[in-house]
């Protein structure tokens, strides 16, 4: 007699596939674990997959019988889901910052009091665990720590939109090749990781107004939850192989912040100052063909010019109304416009000639500047 026949285990429909979407996630983080690139953020994304792997456990072995079989694994910490957020939020700051917040790893604190409170219960009697479930913990604390990690995790969530919009300003303002770091990636990741916490919001105001789902009723919840994970997961493979330029703390990006909204203040002589430095600096950049370096950064070009990052941001946002990324890609996709118009070669040596490191770079730059592909505009040309 085997092992679930003995015990009356049943591994069902629904047991098999939160299983097999449980070895999924531990396979990712285990290649997460071991990727070389990206080594602070790849291990808090893995961790944050094996917390999510480990909360479809009492899912399914609780579907297989488990919990009727052996009782005493009431209590077994197998989920957390409190550290859900903070995982996430160091993640996001890991990708786009050079140092990850210490707040962040605080917030973990509470996650380890409840994973210390779940172990303590765990190792309780099964008489004492009933006992406690029904005085206090079933309608006070797990409430309590269902909420407060619902919460957390919300919050972190628009905190990792906040981080994420102000990364891509810095680097569209510091960076010429700021069209080669898939970005969207970290937009995408979080929009995964929302859709379980709107069902989980969903669920909790119906148990508010309704009573608590029963545990088939909540099935659905996993399924969402699951397929989230496993889309993170695959994202995590394909998409986040490269590391990201990094925000540093003492960053001028606030001071360049700060000159672009006050653009409306300066008066019009100023302005036209502005615009014809702007026009100088274009000058430069096309006569001495800087803008052929596929990584021209505002420092590089600060350095060659022999003046501050700050200065030349300020010249670029009050003279163009742009940030540095398009200022120089503008000038880039001109280049290739010529190119195509002489028929100088095939796309990709066109890109390659006009400063792009990569023809989807060039594709996307291209259409972001004229609304057109390269292919679309070179057939254009040909009618």
């Amino acid at each position: 007699m085997s092992f679930f026949e003995q015990h009356q285990l049943i591994l069902g429909w629904r047991s098999t596939l939160l299983g097999l979407i449980f070895v999924h996630l531990l396979i990712t983080s285990a290649v997460l674990f071991n990727r070389k690139t990206e080594r602070q953020a790849n291990l808090f994304l893995a961790f944050l997959l094996i917390l999510i792997a480990f909360d479809l456990v009492p899912q399914i072995i609780g579907f297989a019988g488990f919990y009727d079989a052996f009782p005493w694994l009431s209590f077994a910490p197998f989920s957390n889901a409190s550290a859900l957020g903070p995982l996430l939020l160091g993640y996001v700051f890991a990708m786009t910052t050079s140092r990850v917040s210490k707040v962040i790893y605080a917030a973990l604190i509470p996650s380890i009091t409840i994973f210390l409170y779940h172990c303590y219960w765990f190792l309780q009697p099964l008489q004492d665990k009933w006992d406690w479930v029904a005085s206090y913990h079933g309608s006070v604390i797990s409430p309590i720590f269902n909420y407060y990690a619902l919460t957390l995790a919300l919050v972190s969530v628009i905190i990792s939109f906040l981080q994420i919009r102000r990364y891509r300003h810095w680097l569209a303002n510091l960076s010429s090749a700021a069209m080669e770091f898939d970005q969207r990636w970290l937009p995408h990741c979080l929009i995964g990781f929302l859709i379980p916490l709107i069902a989980w919001l969903f669920m909790d105001v119906y148990a508010f107004l309704f009573g608590r789902l029963s545990y088939f009723e909540a099935f659905p919840f996993y399924i969402i939850l699951s397929f989230s994970a496993y889309a993170i997961a695959q994202g995590a493979i394909t998409k986040s192989k490269f590391s990201f330029p990094k925000m540093q703390h003492s960053d001028v990006s606030n001071e360049i912040n700060a000159d672009c909204r006050q653009v409306s203040a300066l008066e019009e002589a100023e302005l036209n100052t502005h615009q014809r430095d702007a026009a100088k600096l274009r000058d430069v950049i096309v006569t001495e063909k800087l803008y052929l370096q596929p990584r021209l950064s505002l420092q590089d070009l600060a350095r060659h010019m022999a003046t501050n990052e700050t200065y030349i941001s300020r010249i670029i946002n009050q003279g163009t109304g742009g940030n540095f990324n398009r200022f120089v890609n503008q000038i880039r996709v001109e280049c290739a416009q010529e190119g195509i118009k002489s028929k100088r070669g095939d796309l990709l040596q066109i890109a390659l000639d006009s400063g792009f490191n990569s023809k989807a770079t060039f594709n996307r730059v291209f259409k972001d500047i004229t609304q057109l592909t390269p292919s679309q505009y070179k057939r254009q040309l040909s009618h």
